[in-house]
């Protein structure tokens, strides 16, 4: 992912915004299946509620990249069953029980690339240019 670009600050900012909202939300998952088991999650799973379309939901691989869209084999899949969207639902509310919230470093950090702007290089060594 590119981290100096200015798609990429924006998108840092958002993401800073949402983990520091009033009910920030959880993102890491701990490993509580049991010693010797490793859960490796790297799925994307949601649900939508739409007042005109109903309820929809999605579950996918998907990385959101350049790379990823025109090198990988990205998959999403799109279901509006509504016992596909419960079965989704009680996965990710399952899941969101088990998690916990990013650390504070890390939002931190986030927080510092949305911030972070193009400078020349003679201005982060603190001397004028010749």
């Amino acid at each position: 992912m590119d981290v100096h670009g200015g798609i990429a600050q924006e998108r840092f900012s958002v993401l800073h915004e949402l983990l520091t909202a009033s009910t920030p939300g959880r993102a890491v998952v701990r490993n509580t299946a049991g010693a010797g088991c490793r859960i490796r999650l790297r799925t994307r799973q949601g649900g939508i509620i739409d007042s005109d379309r109903g309820r929809t939901s999605f579950i996918g691989s998907a990385n959101d990249s350049a790379r990823a869209w025109t090198r990988n084999y990205e998959l999403v899949w799109e279901d509006d069953d509504p016992d596909s969207v419960d079965w989704l639902q009680e996965e990710f509310d399952a899941l969101w029980e088990r998690a916990f919230p990013w650390s504070e470093f890390i939002v931190k950090q986030i927080g510092r690339l949305a911030r972070r702007g193009d400078r020349p290089c003679w201005a982060l060594a603190g001397k004028p240019a010749a």
